[in-house]
Formats: structure tokens, C-alpha cells, sequence
């Protein structure tokens, strides 16, 4: 390997190593002090440290390498020799290593003649084995880029193989994030049977993926907040961040202290899109329910894709610790494991709490390739059961175990329908048209517990395969339908009500989610036939979509569809939350509008008191975008008051979103300004004027409008600005001239040349010319050197404007006029006579006279 390296490039990568080993630490040092200051600035502010010192690790580097590779050419002939000696001596390492010691103790008490601890000896010892250090080096950079490689290979794979399209809903959710977050750039968003968290891959076409199944369990809010997180990824280009960090970390592969760097800067960019998804969805118990979600499904991510959940040990407590706004502090391990379940069996028993609260979730769509996703996982068809007598009824949880692995489900069944219920360890059945479970075990009292095995109807099965067409059952499929008790009656019927094509995956999902015989008969008598399917049905049961609920919104809205009214239950809409708008005069006249309502949080007493404080009724989008934009009704009634004419609801919106609060608006109002509309209360707030700077620029300019003020900020003109002209004799410009010295980079420095080459009485419009016309005191010092003592400014000016460069004018002398004015130069210059011109009017005889020249020149005469 070393056979392809120079000694040059030898000896600059060897000390490159070398000396990474104290820069790398002391950079780490120095990063870790800073963090500690740090510590409450925001996770942006600290990941920019961390990530500077990751790149000032690999430019201290490149600059060692530089230096060592530009001073190899001086290095001492001996070390040289020394250098190629210890290259063979390494060899020979190779093919016997004991010799190959003894040679390189040998050669280094013979460079070293200064002694063992001397400086010298230390850079012959390394000199004499930097063959060595490059070579382990590259065959590290070797391995760790391959796995570099391998990585990128990988999320590539992710990208192309076994992925799905989701679900409308979600790619809408998706959009209205972007732009939220003001992306433009185009995201897929598709559900993989590949990866076991949320993440996103690729750089310019980016891709955010679910685990298939995963995002229909998850709570909408949940999911939301994990879009919000992605996107935050792509927003801030952290997958291509991420591959150069993967670089610098295969490059120093062998120091801990780059290590450490890179790990802050994975923590602190998780954190950076933590704090965006916060600020976007506004919700930190939600988020941290989804990292709690998120972590029971992640596995092992992608090292470069960009993954939601975290894998490091304690990641997770420390990321919802902070999303909490709770301290974290270094524990021992106990303290760790109690703290971690006690936050974690928390937010689990929040969600459970709050699972049945109005949220948006998403209408599944089931294929014939479907995942078994909702309720019931699918079961082995023997495992442990136990089991609850509950009057006349004996309710079952089937549990199945394996490798990694535990599955289970409850149904309850008629006590009459099993052979016995046994008080002694005996065996017993539950006969059913799919099969036959045979229990082992016993009761004690109500409560039962033993094993089971389940025993298909194997002509039961084939009379499925025969009647639906369906093929390739598999016992455990015939289980399922034994626990929801789907017969040939049950089949029948759906065939009389027009499902004559059923799949097996939608059979095996009618079963999961107990779409019983008393349900189908609700649903055909509820709905006509074109609004069915078995895709519906599944969704009507997924969503609790039953008898009660769909005749109190039918007699609300007579024509909703059955795809309304699934949105409907999904939201939580129900008849009192219509009857408590309608109380609150909320005006609406389609369902969509109620659905709306229910997902932003709009209801009854939100719509009276944003219509008291506005003393005018609001439309219901107004509604919404009032809540979307966090429009307080408190805050209405004072910005009313404050404003100089009645507020509008965009108005009111525009001043939520720009953080214009009553208090803004009334410290601005008393700057000396006057009342300020919604556009200079809003340009005030977007420019960063404060009402103190405000006050300070109105007391310096009394006459100063509002207009002018935004453009003294805009374009940067401080009370230092204008200060430090004073000292010049410029103390009373005027705004204009401020704003124009400003625009065009007038400054004290600019005036202070031209007053050392004589220019003492320079206007503030001859300032402001100079500068746009280029006029420099670098060519006045050349007019000067060629005899040009007395330009004015406007001369100086048309000098520029007509391009009558020094060179020009010397180029003119030497061709033989000495005493040209000015005047004439420009002439020569607008006429464009040139030496070559005047050297025909010499060669012809004429008398070198500059008005005669020009006269030739302009009357067209050669």
C-alpha cells in the first residue's frame, strides 16, 4: 500500500496523524468548556459550536498536512534515508515480526544521539516509523469508508425496495406542514416493510419513511409531530451534514475526542428538530408521546438516515426530559432504569387516557396485501390462554409467545358453547364451524388458565376456498375467524347483500375487528349499496361507527355520506359539540366546516369569546385561522383598542403570527410616530424596530416619518452611523443623505482619504457621486503624478464617467502632448482619438496642437 505514496506525501500524512492526536483533544477540551457556558442557549446554538469543532478538527489537519507536505522538500537527507530504511524495516515487520522490532530498537538509538527524552528523539523515533502510522491509518480510513459506502448503499435500498404509497390524508398533512415550515421542496412519503422508525433518505430528492402499519396505530398528533421532525431533517439539509461528518468520523476513526464531537453533534441536531417540530405542532406532551411511540417500534435505523427516535442508551430520557423542560442530570444506572420507566409508563398512560380524545386519524384503506394493523395481532394457533367468567360468558385471552416475540387477543364466548369448565387440571373444547380449540387446564373460581391448541375445520376451509375463491388459507387464518365466529352463515349473508368478491386479506380483517352479524345488519340497513364496500365496513368497525351516532348526525345533516361520517367519528364530532356551536351562533352550513371546528380545537365558548372581544361576529374560517394562529380572545379586545381603525380577522391573525402584542402596539404608538396601521405595526416587527430605538431616532430627526425610520433600519443606519460623521464636519445631514451614504458605502474612512489629498470642502451630493462613480483617491494620486494637480470634483467625475483612465492621459503625453488641459482630454477621450490617431496627424506634417486635432476628428478628415 505504501508503494503508491511519495516520500513527500509520507512524511505530510504521518505528522498529520500525529499532531491530530493533541489538536483533535485540545479542540474537544476547549468545545467542552464552551458547552458547559452553553448549556441554556438553544440546542441551534450549541450544535453550530459542536459542528465548528468538528470541522476545525479536519481543517487543523489540512493545514498540518499542507505544511509538512510543502517542508518535505527541505527534510534532512539523513531522515530521508532514515524514512526508506524504516519502509524496508516494516516489511520486514511483515514477514517476521520479532526481527523487525529488534531493527527499529537498533535505528532509533542510532538517530537519536541527543538521548531518549530529547525532542529530537521523538521526531526520529516517529520519522523512522511514520510508514507504519500511515499504513494502520489507511487500512483503518479503509474500513471505515467502506462501511461509509455500505451505508449509503443501504438507504438507497431502503429507498427503492418495498415501499407503499400511504394514504391521501397523510400526504395532505404532509403539504400543509411544508408549508408551515416554508419548505418548497418536493418530499415522498411512503410506508416500508424495511425499516422500524420513521426516517427520512436521500439529500436531493428526499423520502421520509413509516414502518408499514405504523403510522395508522399512531395517534394523528403523534404523527403529525414526527412529519414535523422529518421535515426539520430535510429543512436543514441534515442528511447531506451528515454524510461529511461520517467522513471526518472515518478520517479520525482512531480518536475519542472526534467521537465525542460527532455524538454532540447527532444529540443537539435531534434536539434542533425536536425544538422545530415543537414550534410547529405546539404541543411538547404530544411529541414526547411520540418519541415514547416511535421508541418501542425502532430497532436498528440506518446509521446515515435520518431517523426520529434515538438508539443510544438514554437518548430517549434525555430528549423527553428536555422536550418536558425537565432538568437532566447525570444519574447512576438504578436512578436511570426508575427514572426512564416511571416517564415512560407516564406518557403510556397518557395516551391510553386520551386515546378515545378528538384527534384526526387517518381512513385505512385495506388491500389484499394488508398488514394486520388495528386491534388484534395475528396468533399462532397454540400458545397460553387465561381466561374470566363473567355471567354467562367466558371471556379469553389467547397469548402466543415466541423468539422476541409475544402476541395475543380476547373474545369472549357463551359459557354453554364449552364441553366443561373444569375445577381440575382436565382437558376441554369450544367447537366452532372454522374449528376446534382444545383447552388444557383449569378453574379457579371465575378466573381459568392452561394451554391451547387449535384444530382447523379443514372443510370448513375448503368450503371458503371453494365459495370465495380463495386459496392458500392457513390454519391461523381459520383461528382468526374461530374467535370472531364467521361461519357459512355469516358468508351467506354477505353474499345475499352483493359481496360476492371477498379477499382473504379482507375476510382475515373482518375477523380481527369483530365485524359481527349484528353490525353488517346496522350497516345494510343504514347505508345504500354504492356507499359499501368491505374496505368500508372494516373502516365503519375501525372507527366506532355505529347505529346511535349515525342517526343523531343524519338527523343533523341529512345527506352526509358515510365517508363524512367517518371522518365525523374519527374527529370526535358529536351532536352535543353541534348543538354547542349552534348556541354560540357559530355560523357553518357544511359538515366539513363541524370536522374542522373539532380537529383545531374551535367550540362553543372559544366562538363567544373571540366574538365578544371583536365585537363582530366571525366567519368560521376566521375561526379556525384565529385558532390555527393561536389568536388569544383576551389579546383581541386590547389590540383593538390600541389600533387606529377597526382590526380585521387577518389582521388579528397577521399580529399573532408576527408576535404583535397589545403592549407592542401601544409602546409603539408612543414613540412620536402617531398611531401606526396593521402594514407599519407589522414592517416594525419584521425589521426588528424596537419603540426605544424608535424614540431615540424620532428625538435625533423630529421630522422623521415612519417610512423614513423603516429605512434607516432596513438599510442598517445607526445613531454610531450617524455619530461618526460628526467629527468630519458632516454634522447635519440630512435623512436622505444618511440613507444614500449608507446605500452606496460612504463612510468616514472614504471621506477622510479625500481630505488628506486636499479635497476639503466636498459636499455630501459629491460624496454620494464619488462613490457611485467610482472615483478613488488611489487614481487621483495618478492624475497627480502625471501633471494633473488642480481637478476639481466635476472633473474628477467626468473623468469617470468618461472612462479617462491614468494610462489613457499618459499614453496621450507621450504620444507628444505635453500640455493638454482637461477640457481637451475629454474631448479625446468622447472623440476617441487615440496615440495611433495623433501619430498619423504627426506623420502627415500637422503641428501637434490638441483643438486642431480634435477639429480634424470631428470633421471626419484623416
Amino acid at each position: 500500500m505504501l508503494n503508491f505514496f511519495s516520500n513527500n506525501l509520507e512524511n505530510a500524512f504521518g505528522w498529520m496523524i500525529i499532531h491530530s492526536i493533541w489538536q483533535a483533544t485540545l479542540i474537544a477540551i476547549i468545545t467542552g468548556i464552551i458547552l458547559i457556558l452553553l448549556q441554556k442557549k438553544s440546542a441551534q446554538i450549541r450544535y453550530i459550536v459542536a459542528n465548528s469543532a468538528l470541522i476545525l478538527v479536519l481543517i487543523s489537519a489540512m493545514a498540518t498536512f499542507y505544511f509538512h507536505l510543502e517542508k518535505s522538500d527541505d527534510i534532512n537527507p539523513e531522515i530521508v534515508a532514515a524514512m526508506e530504511k524504516a519502509k524496508t524495516q516494516t516489511i520486514v515487520f511483515q514477514q517476521n515480526t520479532t526481527d523487525a522490532a529488534e531493527k527499529s530498537l537498533e535505528n532509533t538509538t542510532e538517530i537519536n544521539s541527543e538521548g531518549p527524552l530529547s525532542i529530537n528523539a521523538f521526531k526520529s523515533y516517529f520519522n523512522q516509523h511514520l510508514p507504519l502510522i500511515v499504513m494502520l491509518w489507511l487500512l483503518g480510513v479503509t474500513v471505515f469508508i467502506l462501511r461509509l459506502l455500505s451505508g449509503i448503499s443501504y438507504t438507497a435500498y431502503l429507498r427503492n425496495k418495498m415501499n407503499f404509497p400511504t394514504d391521501e390524508y397523510w400526504l395532505k398533512t404532509l403539504e400543509n406542514l411544508k408549508n408551515k415550515i416554508g419548505l418548497k421542496q418536493t418530499i415522498e412519503l411512503m410506508e416500508s416493510a424495511l425499516v422500524r422508525s420513521p426516517m427520512v433518505v436521500g439529500h436531493l430528492k428526499p423520502m421520509i419513511l413509516f414502518p408499514i402499519g405504523a403510522i395508522n396505530r399512531l395517534n394523528p398528533n403523534e404523527v403529525e409531530a414526527i412529519l414535523a421532525h422529518e421535515i426539520a431533517h430535510i429543512l436543514r439539509k441534515d442528511y447531506l451534514f451528515n454524510i461529511i461528518q461520517s467522513i471526518i468520523e472515518a478520517l479520525f476513526y482512531f480518536h475519542p475526542a472526534v467521537w465525542w464531537l460527532s455524538s454532540v453533534v447527532r444529540s443537539e441536531r435531534e434536539n434542533c428538530c425536536d425544538d422545530v417540530a415543537i414550534k410547529i405542532c405546539g404541543n411538547s406532551m404530544t411529541y414526547a408521546k411520540s418519541l415514547v411511540s416511535v421508541q418501542e417500534m425502532a430497532l436498528y435505523p440506518s446509521q446515515l438516515a435520518m431517523g426520529f427516535a434515538g438508539t443510544k442508551k438514554n437518548e430517549l430520557l434525555i430528549r423527553i426530559q428536555r422536550v418536558l423542560n425537565q432538568p437532566y442530570k447525570n444519574i447512576n444506572n438504578m436512578e436511570k432504569i426508575i427514572a426512564t420507566t416511571i416517564i415512560i409508563a407516564s406518557l403510556i398512560g397518557l395516551t391510553y387516557a386520551q386515546r378515545n380524545v378528538n384527534t384526526p386519524q387517518k381512513v385505512e384503506k385495506i388491500t389484499e396485501n394488508s398488514y394486520i394493523q388495528d386491534g388484534d395481532a395475528p396468533l399462532s394457533i397454540a400458545g397460553f390462554w387465561s381466561a374470566e367468567v363473567k355471567n354467562d360468558e367466558v371471556c379469553v385471552n389467547f397469548t402466543s409467545r415466541g423468539d422476541g416475540w409475544n402476541m395475543q387477543t380476547n373474545k369472549c364466548f357463551a359459557k354453554a358453547n364449552f364441553s366443561a369448565l373444569p375445577t381440575q387440571e382436565s382437558d376441554f373444547q369450544l367447537i366452532k364451524e372454522a374449528g376446534t380449540v382444545i383447552f388444557k387446564g383449569k378453574f379457579e373460581g371465575n378466573e381459568g388458565y392452561g394451554k391451547y391448541t387449535f384444530a382447523p375445520n379443514e372443510d370448513f376451509k375448503s368450503y371458503l376456498e371453494k365459495e370465495l375463491s380463495i386459496a392458500k388459507l392457513k390454519d391461523v387464518d381459520l383461528f382468526h375467524l374461530f374467535t370472531s365466529n364467521i361461519n357459512k352463515d355469516y358468508i351467506a349473508f354477505l353474499k345475499q347483500n352483493g359481496f360476492n368478491k371477498i379477499t382473504k386479506s379482507q375476510l382475515i380483517q373482518l375477523a380481527i375487528h369483530n365485524v359481527n352479524d349484528d353490525l353488517l345488519k346496522e350497516y345494510f340497513a343504514t347505508f345504500s349499496k354504492n356507499e359499501l364496500s368491505i374496505d368500508k365496513l372494516i373502516q365503519f368497525r375501525i372507527h366506532g361507527l355505529e347505529g346511535n351516532y349515525i342517526r343523531d348526525m343524519r338527523n343533523i345533516f341529512p345527506k352526509i355520506s358515510a365517508d363524512e361520517l367517518v371522518q365525523g367519528s374519527i374527529h370526535g364530532v358529536t351532536s352535543d359539540f353541534i348543538k354547542e356551536l349552534h348556541d354560540a351562533n357559530v355560523p357553518f352550513d357544511a359538515f366539513d366546516q363541524v370536522v374542522q371546528f373539532r380537529i383545531h380545537g374551535v367550540d362553543g365558548d372559544f366562538a363567544e369569546r373571540m366574538n365578544k372581544a371583536n365585537k363582530t361576529p366571525l366567519q368560521a374560517d376566521e375561526l379556525v385561522n384565529a385558532k390555527i394562529h393561536n389568536v388569544e380572545p383576551e389579546e383581541v379586545e386590547k389590540m383593538q383598542a390600541s389600533s387606529d381603525k377597526k382590526l380585521t380577522a387577518n389582521d388579528l391573525q397577521n399580529f399573532s403570527i408576527h408576535n404583535i402584542t397589545p403592549e407592542f402596539i401601544d409602546e409603539m404608538n408612543n414613540t412620536g410616530f402617531g398611531k401606526l396601521n396593521v402594514d407599519r405595526l407589522t414592517a416594525a416587527k419584521i425589521h426588528g424596530i424596537t419603540p426605544e430605538w424608535a424614540k431615540q431616532m424620532k428625538a435625533s430627526y423630529p421630522k422623521m416619518s415612519f417610512d423614513q425610520l423603516t429605512g434607516f433600519k432596513i438599510h442598517d443606519v445607526s445613531s454610531e452611523f450617524v455619530a461618526s460623521f460628526n467629527q468630519l464636519g458632516y454634522a447635519n445631514l440630512s435623512m436622505d443623505n444618511l440613507m444614500a451614504f449608507k446605500i452606496h458605502g460612504v463612510n468616514p474612512n472614504f471621506i477622510k482619504e479625500f481630505k488628506d489629498m486636499g479635497f476639503s470642502n466636498l459636499s455630501a451630493d459629491k460624496l454620494i457621486a464619488f462613490k457611485i462613480h467610482g472615483v478613488k483617491t488611489s487614481d487621483v494620486k495618478k492624475y497627480k503624478d502625471l501633471g494633473l494637480n488642480d481637478l476639481d470634483n466635476d472633473q474628477l467625475i467626468a473623468f469617470k464617467i468618461h472612462n479617462l483612465t491614468p494610462e489613457f492621459i499618459k499614453s496621450i503625453k507621450d504620444a507628444g502632448l505635453k500640455d493638454i488641459d482637461t477640457d481637451q482630454l475629454i474631448a479625446f477621450k468622447i472623440h476617441n482619438i487615440t496615440p495611433q490617431f495623433i501619430q498619423q496627424f504627426k506623420d502627415k506634417g500637422y503641428e501637434l496642437d490638441a483643438d486642431k486635432i480634435i477639429n480634424k476628428k470631428v470633421r471626419g478628415n484623416n
